[in-house]
């Protein structure tokens, strides 16, 4: 993780647009870390930043139910689990005047 924050610094400092993106998340098991994440991002100057859920194929979803049961029973049933589509939801954008507006 530092070394990415410094390369965000860097790249910002160069004058190049950076955004982050966090993934994948997974409500009820990573959730807690978005924050902080974004948080940590944006302080090094990320003007941009979204989340994107974890992606379970139907194959892939028992095994990893199963490693939650096993790993994490505190939260496994709290965690939820998205089959076969992704979604995503940007957080913020920040443009500073005196970069180009990101699309």
């Amino acid at each position: 993780p530092a070394r990415r924050l410094r390369t965000i610094e860097r790249l910002v400092a160069a004058g190049v647009p950076v955004r982050v993106l966090a993934a994948p998340l997974i409500p009820g098991l990573t959730d807690h870390e978005l924050e902080a994440i974004l948080g940590t991002a944006r302080a090094a100057g990320a003007q941009a930043a979204w989340w994107s859920l974890v992606r379970l194929p139907h194959e892939v979803e028992p095994l990893f139910r199963d490693w939650l049961a096993r790993h994490r029973p505190e939260r496994a049933s709290r965690a939820v689990c998205v089959g076969g589509s992704v979604a995503s939801v940007i957080v913020f954008t920040a443009a500073p005047s005196n970069l180009p507006a990101m699309r």
